[in-house]
């Protein structure tokens, strides 16, 4: 008899989530936020979305990789946290969501991106239609961000204290990916 396997969790942060998402945030409007935006947001999103290879390899992944998700212990991450996003994706997606996580401050860092690239090569390496995906699977990514960070921390009411999360950080990140363009497969060395 076979083992019983559990499926595989959807990735909730696809187009069609987040074409939702978009569309709450637009019928939800109140005052909070600044009317607009969602046209061109959701653009974006079909552009990238249109863009994205249906056939990247993939399995579990994290999809939420950022550094408060992580503990350490004197200088050593001792355990990985919140996987209310765990899923079926890309990995190549999963990959590109901790880049953005990890190797962006005020830009995103040239230097830290090659090493967090070398680091995953050493123990897997992107295949040539992975390495062409990085840009679409990064806006993807930035976009989930963008998307719901707005509605999570703008557009909340009565939730008491809360960590805000700049959605124009995320969308700054998507503005920067979008114009490095295929020239960001040549990071990963």
């Amino acid at each position: 008899m076979a083992p019983l396997r559990a499926p595989r969790p959807a990735n909730f942060a696809g187009a069609a989530d987040l074409a939702e998402v978009l569309e709450h945030r637009s019928s939800a409007r109140d005052g909070r936020l600044a009317a607009g935006g969602e046209d061109d947001q959701r653009a974006r999103l079909d552009r990238a979305e249109g863009a994205r290879n249906p056939d990247l390899p993939h399995g579990i992944i994290h999809g939420d990789l950022f550094r408060d998700n992580i503990l350490w212990e004197a200088g050593t991450p001792v355990a990985l946290l919140d996987f209310e996003s765990a899923c079926d994706g890309s990995w190549v997606y999963d990959l590109m969501v901790t880049v953005l996580a990890w190797c962006y401050g005020e830009d995103l860092d040239e230097k830290l991106v090659r090493s967090m690239f070398s680091g995953y090569a050493a123990v897997r390496r992107l295949s040539p239609v992975e390495l062409a995906a990085l840009g679409t699977e990064g806006r993807i990514g930035a976009l989930r961000f963008t998307i719901t960070r707005i509605t999570d921390f703008a557009m909340r009411q009565g939730l008491g204290e809360r960590v805000m999360k700049d959605y124009r950080r995320f969308f700054a990140r998507h503005e920067r990916v979008e114009a490095l363009g295929d020239t960001l497969s040549r990071w990963f060395e």
